[in-house]
């Protein structure tokens, strides 16, 4: 069954990319291509994220908990899209019956992304995310309340640096010199950041981000 569900899923995910692939060549072709361009931003939003488990049944027992996102990006129009690095502060963790995990990262997403010249300005990304442990609490713990994840009795032993993959889409609204703009997008880890050795298996984050921003492309620049 399992096996089954991961096949659905990668045709699933392949059809996705012919898809997107065969209407960024359609783009590509119907216009001519911009001028090089640089562009800076910030952002800040809200996130849902909780844990993956190897394991169906333990994944049933762990809940969504809510966190924070607040960062900077940089992007440079590269012809076909723009090539965008940001720098994230961002909350994960999971909820359970039993307790909370709250881990506070650095992320540094390098995204490709194509916005098309309409309307709203929709645009899609996506692209690789290196995250970097910068705080983590483990709250509600039985007998010990809210402690540091790094004290031996919280039964937290784990990686502190997560390697994962972003996409989404957004909408982008003229406001002043810039745009205003708006993105819903997953950010799925792909590192097991369990050091322990589970007979539930792996462990990655996941989260579901909404975010807020405002991006000013510098006129003139090289």
């Amino acid at each position: 069954m399992k096996a089954d569900r991961r096949g659905g899923h990668r045709r699933y995910f392949t059809v996705l990319v012919g898809v997107v692939a065969a209407i960024l060549l359609l783009s590509a072709n119907a216009m001519p291509a911009p001028a090089q361009t640089w562009t800076l931003g910030a952002c800040v939003g809200t996130n849902a994220s909780r844990m993956a488990f190897q394991d169906d049944a333990a994944a049933s027992l762990v809940k969504a908990t809510p966190g924070i996102h607040v960062g900077v990006m940089v992007a440079r129009n590269v012809g076909v899209g723009e090539l965008e690095a940001q720098l994230l502060y961002t909350q994960k963790g999971f909820d359970s019956d039993d307790e909370m995990l709250k881990i506070s990262y650095v992320e540094v997403p390098l995204l490709w992304s194509y916005r098309w010249p309409v309307a709203l300005s929709p645009r899609i990304f996506g692209g690789p995310v290196v995250s970097f442990e910068v705080d983590c609490m483990s709250k509600r713990v039985p007998g010990l309340g809210d402690v540091s994840c790094d004290n031996p009795l919280a039964s937290a032993d784990r990686r502190k640096t997560d390697v994962g993959m972003a996409f989404g889409g957004g909408l982008g609204f003229a406001a002043g010199p810039g745009l205003v703009t708006v993105d819903l997008w997953v950010n799925q880890g792909l590192t097991n950041i369990s050091k322990e050795d589970r007979p539930d298996g792996w462990v990655r984050h996941q989260a579901l981000l909404l975010t807020l921003g405002y991006r000013y492309t510098i006129p003139g620049a090289p």
